[in-house]
């Protein structure tokens, strides 16, 4: 026979697989809602996306080795595939780009190209190319 132990008697104490999605992560994922590359960056980083298939996560695992999360926002540190060294620059939603863009164009009143390359050496963000009017 078998005796009782406590963990028969009290149950499990100490629930290691009980994970919960903290609150900076949950503002996160509201704020990258209609960016599905960042959302997919995201998930992969926390390890949160369940749902997708194999083949979706290994994907999005290979593009989330570019990123970091630190203090609450996304990162993009770099492809490692280029030579020429630079900075973390911070991940943003398009909606913020356009604010940002606005804001370099009314500064400096240099045309489309050089905008676009002062934004580079600030910010990430998914169709920056149409974010600059």
């Amino acid at each position: 026979t078998v005796g009782q132990d406590w963990e028969e008697s009290s149950g499990l104490i100490h629930d290691l697989f009980l994970t919960t999605v903290s609150p900076e992560l949950k503002q996160l994922q509201e704020r990258f809602v209609n960016e599905p590359i960042f959302r997919e960056v995201i998930d992969a980083l926390q390890n949160t996306d369940h749902t997708s298939s194999i083949q979706m996560r290994r994907c999005a695992c290979h593009r989330a080795i570019s990123y970091m999360i630190k203090d609450e926002k996304l990162w993009c540190i770099g492809n490692g595939r280029s030579p020429q060294a630079r900075p973390c620059i911070e991940c943003i939603p398009w909606s913020e780009a356009i604010t940002h863009a606005a804001r370099v164009h009314g500064q400096l009143h240099f045309g489309r190209n050089h905008v676009k390359l002062q934004l580079l050496d600030v910010i990430c963000s998914p169709k920056l190319d149409q974010s600059i009017m």
